[in-house]
């Protein structure tokens, strides 16, 4: 029996939270020969406590558990990450050279691990695992070759990303693969995809944070010569400037739908699925955008869409681009409802790479190889 930890402070409901959880229920599912940690440093993994024999969830600070962090945003992020840092050093080393997990998988937040693997010497194998596209810098780039000697694994959630990684020559090429990310469960996603909406009009469905990197402003700038029904899903700290934006858009077919627990049903019932984000890896809604056979419209931002869309699985319009886009648009409407059948199909067969059972197949692969 193996014990694998994973290692994930997340703040907010992001798609991060789902792929963590899900990698970790999949090992839990399909195989008897893993017991699986969470740990638990800001709450994030409070939910899943006591709901699964082989889950467990480690609280590795109980005071940082009652403090209120800063929250989300740019800077404030970075600041909740210095106090997690700081908080968790010494519990999450007491931790790895108590327990001594077999492996621990980190996902964000990366330094603190790394940094205590390059002091310490743990039992553990360390797998990073790239959650969405990497900025890199000198500094960065540095230190993730400083720690290169301790890492066991780094895993990918594109080819392209891997590709990109590989480049940069700061780890073994042979330590780097592709491990696409457990997006869709298949018998929740089927139940959720069918539940009814109130809308009865046509439209048009996007989703996301209302962050600076899903670009909704450029969208619904997009919309205000189109004129036809935009729903968008999603909170952040961007909504007022999204409000004022749509204001001056003269469009009030546009809509702020706030958080949805289930968005599958829009993306179910919509006319097409937009992406207008200025990154994504791979980018979760379009995966589930896809599963419910919605036609995508993306930026063909990197690395995501361009590796998922492609020409057969969608539409892709130059990033940030408004004329390109209302080109890609007209493209659309003018395509016969054959050639839009044919691209829904081709976006359906890609994302069934994005199971919890395909993602269990290869992960388990990293963790039985010699």
């Amino acid at each position: 029996m193996k014990n694998i930890s994973y290692w994930s402070p997340i703040l907010s409901n992001i798609a991060t939270l789902s792929a963590v959880t899900n990698s970790a229920m999949s090992l839990a599912r399909y195989s008897n020969d893993y017991n699986i940690t969470l740990l638990n440093s800001v709450g994030e993994f409070e939910k899943l406590k006591n709901k699964n024999d082989k889950i467990k969830v480690y609280d590795l600070n109980k005071k940082l558990l009652k403090i209120k962090l800063i929250g989300v945003g740019f800077f404030k992020t970075r600041i909740s990450m210095i106090i997690i840092f700081l908080k968790c050093f010494f519990s999450l080393k007491n931790y790895l050279q108590k327990e001594k997990p077999d492996f621990i998988i980190i996902h964000l937040l990366t330094s603190l691990p790394l940094f205590l693997f390059l002091l310490f010497d743990f039992k553990s194998k360390c797998i990073l695992r790239i959650s969405g596209l990497p900025k890199m810098n000198f500094l960065r780039l540095f230190f993730w070759k400083l720690c290169s000697k301790n890492i066991y694994m780094v895993t990918c959630p594109t080819n392209l990303t891997k590709d990109y990684l590989i480049k940069l020559n700061f780890i073994d090429k042979n330590k780097i693969v592709t491990l696409y990310d457990p997006i869709l469960n298949v018998k929740k996603c089927n139940l959720l995809k069918k539940k009814n909406i109130e809308i009865n009009n046509k439209f048009y469905f996007s989703a996301g944070r209302l962050t600076k990197q899903k670009n909704f402003n450029f969208l619904v700038n997009c919309f205000s010569n189109i004129k036809k029904d935009l729903l968008i899903a999603g909170e952040g700290e961007l909504r007022n400037d999204l409000e004022d934006d749509i204001i001056k858009s003269q469009n009030n077919k546009i809509s702020l739908l706030g958080y949805k627990d289930n968005i599958l049903k829009y993306m179910n019932n919509c006319e097409a699925f937009i992406l207008p984000s200025l990154w994504e890896d791979p980018g979760f809604v379009i995966i589930e955008a896809a599963f419910c056979r919605a036609l995508i419209i993306s930026s063909a931002c990197k690395n995501g869409p361009i590796e998922f869309v492609g020409n057969d699985c969608g539409i892709l319009f130059k990033s940030n681009d408004l004329i390109d886009f209302h080109n890609q648009f007209k493209f659309f409407k003018s395509l016969e409802h054959r050639k839009i059948k044919l691209m829904k199909l081709n976006a359906l067969k890609k994302a069934k790479q994005y199971t919890i059972f395909n993602h269990f197949i290869n992960l388990n692969k990293i963790l039985i190889k010699n």
